[in-house]
């Protein structure tokens, strides 16, 4: 009875953990695990493409977005001589555990072992159903960069009726994040992996659309929220995306950046 409360426990962990995993829609894949080990047999490339397959959205690191509405994603190698077992961890800016999965392979060679083992940690990594997130003030974990958030700016303050220059200090917020409007809504633009981007919504980060880039400089295939494809592009700065109308014509959307 013991051991079947244990197993039971575990796989209640699993599932709680699958579900806050599944909250989000961005996961952040670094350029190369913490873990050494884990950098190898194509175990990063794997990831990438399960996570797509259950319906996350990849974002490159130090890419400049706030990344407090992502989790960043770490592979580790928990193995030893006798077995392959993996492990993933999901991180939220604060460092803090989301997600962990777990897989062990009883394949004894080390590159198809590793790759069995990934292949049975993800299995249990629910589908993304990214809810609203409730904004929290946050002080990002060091190990976990937001990008350059802050910068000292110096100002002079000069009072010519008293004849007296001031100087003071003060630290002024700069967000890395390009936010556009057309008016009624108000997108911020993340950038993503090979010149891909997404316009999500600012008030609860759901997706717009997501651009790819076409054989064309600054052109686009775009997919919107509901499924529909369409052309996108640049045009003075501005993104422009053609929308169909009931006739069968096309409008433009046009989103200045603000």
């Amino acid at each position: 009875m013991k051991k079947l409360f244990q197993i039971f426990s575990i796989f209640l962990a699993i599932a709680l953990y699958g579900q806050k995993t599944s909250d989000y829609q961005f996961i952040v894949i670094p350029e190369k695990f913490n873990d050494i080990k884990a950098n190898k047999y194509g175990l990063k490339d794997m990831l990438i493409k399960v996570l797509k397959v259950k319906k996350y959205t990849i974002v490159q690191e130090n890419s400049g977005n706030n990344l407090c509405n992502m989790l960043k994603a770490e592979v580790m190698d928990t193995g030893n001589l006798f077995s392959n077992k993996v492990k993933i961890e999901f991180k939220d800016c604060k460092d803090k555990s989301i997600g962990i999965f777990e897989g062990r392979s009883s394949l004894k060679d080390f590159e198809p072992g590793m790759q069995d083992a990934l292949e049975v940690a993800t299995r249990t990594i629910s589908n993304s159903n990214p809810k609203e997130m409730v904004e929290d003030k946050v002080t990002p974990n060091s190990s976990y960069p937001l990008g350059n958030t802050a910068q000292t700016t110096i100002e002079n303050d000069i009072d010519k009726n008293l004849t007296e220059i001031g100087r003071k200090e003060g630290r002024k917020s700069i967000q890395n994040l390009e936010v556009y409007t057309n008016g009624n809504l108000i997108l911020n633009k993340i950038y993503l992996s090979k010149g891909e981007f997404v316009l999500t919504h600012s008030d609860n980060s759901a997706p717009y659309a997501m651009f790819k880039p076409s054989t064309k400089k600054e052109v686009y295939r775009v997919q919107l929220a509901d499924g529909t494809t369409t052309l996108g592009y640049f045009e003075d700065s501005k993104i422009v995306v053609e929308l169909a109308n009931a006739d069968g014509s096309y409008r433009k959307e046009v989103f200045s950046q603000k």
